[in-house]
C-alpha cells in the first residue's frame, strides 16, 4: 500500500517580493502530483493580511485617495465585509513597500494616509474597525492617524509638531476640541504582528527601526521621543503605556492609540488561524509548510511563523521553513533558505517567485525519493 503524505503549504508574505498567495501558489505549483496539497496562505496583521482573509469573507473593497508615509497621493484600499467590518490594512496606505527605507521613512514617516481610511471607513458607517498594523514604514505611534481624527499635537509655540516620529519630542499640548466623536461609538480592534512592548531593551521602537532606515542615532531620538510620549500621557491622561504587550508594534501604534481611543488589542497570528480554521486543519496534515522573507530572531517576537512552528511541535507534526534569509541558528529548526549560492539581496527579492519553486523542487526530489523507498518496503 502506498503510503499518503499530506501537506499543508502556509506561508506569510515574503516582503517587497510576494505576498502570503503568490508564495503559496509558488510552493504548490512545485509540489509533485502524488501528494496531497492544501494550500492555506497565512498572515498576522502584516503585509498580505487583507488578501488572506477577504479570500474568506463577503464584501467589498473600498478605494480611497490618501497619501503614503512621505506625503506622496496614492490610492489605497479597505475591505468593507456584508455585516460592515471595516478590515483596513495599514500596510497599503503607510507600509515599507511604499517608500524607499533611505528616506528614513521611521523618522519623518506618517500614518496619515492610514487616517484617510480610517475616516474613509467611518464615513461609510462601519459598525467595526479592525486595524492590522504589520509591515508599517512609519515610527509615529499611529499619531497621523489621531491628526486625521482630528487630534492636534502641538509644540511650545502652539504650531503643528512635524510628521514622523522626529516629531513627537516636540509635543506641548494636545488639543482635542476638535475630534471626530464617531471613532468612540464603534469598536477598534488592532491586530498586531509581534508582541513587543513600545520602551526598552526588547521595544518595538528600538527593534524595528533600523529596518526601516533609521541610524542607531536617529533610533536614540525616536526612543527619546517615545519616551517623552509616554511621560506626558501618563501626566494628563493617567495611562501607562510603555510596556503594554504587543504596543511596540507597527511603530509604537498599539500603545499610543490605546491612550486616546477606545481599542482592542489583539495577537493577528492566534486570531487570524482561528478565523482560517488552521488548528482543525494542521491536525490531517503530515508536513507543514511555512514561510517568510527574513526568518531570524524577530520572528519570535509571536510572529506567525514562529505560531505555526510552535502548533506543530504541540501535535509532533514536521514544519519546514522556506525563506529568504536565515539569520539565526536554532538546530531545532529546520529552515531552508530560497538563494541558490551567492546571490544580490535585490536580485533574490526581484526573482523571489522562481528561487522558492526551485528550492521547492529540490526539497521534494529528496521528499520523493524516502517516500519512494517507503512505499516499497510497504509493499513487501
Amino acid at each position: 500500500m502506498k503510503p499518503e503524505l499530506n501537506i499543508l503549504v502556509s506561508p506569510t508574505s515574503f516582503k517587497g517580493s510576494l505576498t502570503p498567495v503568490q508564495a503559496a501558489e509558488a510552493i504548490s505549483a512545485h509540489i509533485p502530483p502524488e501528494f496531497k496539497v492544501i494550500n492555506l496562505p497565512v498572515a498576522d496583521g502584516g503585509d498580505g493580511t487583507l488578501e488572506v482573509l477577504t479570500g474568506k469573507l463577503k464584501g467589498s473593497f473600498m478605494e480611497v485617495d490618501t497619501i503614503n508615509p512621505l506625503g506622496k497621493p496614492i490610492k489605497a484600499e479597505y475591505f468593507l465585509t456584508e455585516n460592515k467590518t471595516a478590515i483596513i490594512e495599514l500596510a497599503r496606505a503607510s507600509g515599507l513597500n511604499l517608500v524607499c527605507t533611505e528616506h528614513c521613512p521611521a523618522v519623518y514617516g506618517s500614518t496619515r494616509g492610514t487616517g484617510k481610511l480610517v475616516l474613509s471607513a467611518l464615513d461609510q458607517k462601519a459598525s467595526t474597525i479592525m486595524l492590522t498594523v504589520g509591515g508599517s514604514a512609519t515610527a509615529d505611534g499611529g499619531v497621523g492617524i489621531l491628526k486625521e481624527l482630528g487630534y492636534r499635537f502641538l509644540d511650545s509655540r502652539g504650531n503643528e509638531i512635524r510628521e514622523g516620529g522626529i516629531g513627537l519630542n516636540d509635543i506641548e499640548s494636545i488639543d482635542v476640541s476638535g475630534v471626530d466623536p464617531r471613532i468612540f461609538k464603534i469598536p477598534l480592534k488592532i491586530l498586531c504582528d509581534v508582541d513587543n512592548p513600545l520602551l526598552g531593551e526588547n521595544g518595538g521602537i528600538a527593534v524595528y527601526s533600523p529596518q526601516k532606515g533609521a541610524s542607531p542615532h536617529q533610533v536614540s531620538l525616536l526612543v527619546q521621543g517615545f519616551a517623552h510620549l509616554s511621560n506626558l500621557i501618563g501626566k494628563y491622561r493617567n495611562k501607562q503605556i510603555g510596556d503594554i504587550p504587543y504596543g511596540g508594534a507597527s511603530g509604537g501604534i498599539p500603545a499610543v492609540l490605546s491612550a486616546f481611543l477606545e481599542v482592542e488589542i489583539h495577537p493577528g497570528a492566534e486570531l487570524i488561524l482561528e478565523w482560517l480554521n488552521f488548528n482543525e486543519i494542521i491536525e490531517e496534515v503530515d508536513l507543514i509548510i511555512t514561510g517568510e522573507g527574513s526568518f531570524d530572531q524577530t520572528t519570535h517576537n509571536h510572529k506567525i511563523t514562529s505560531v505555526i512552528l510552535e502548533k506543530a511541535k504541540t501535535l509532533n507534526k514536521l514544519a519546514v521553513v522556506f525563506c529568504g534569509e536565515i539569520n539565526q541558528s536554532d538546530p531545532r529548526i529546520i529552515a531552508f533558505s530560497i538563494s541558490p549560492g551567492i546571490c544580490p539581496k535585490q536580485q533574490l527579492i526581484a526573482h523571489a517567485g522562481k528561487y522558492l519553486g526551485l528550492l521547492t523542487s529540490r526539497v521534494f526530489s529528496l521528499i520523493s525519493e524516502i517516500y519512494m523507498i517507503t512505499s516499497k518496503s510497504l509493499q513487501l
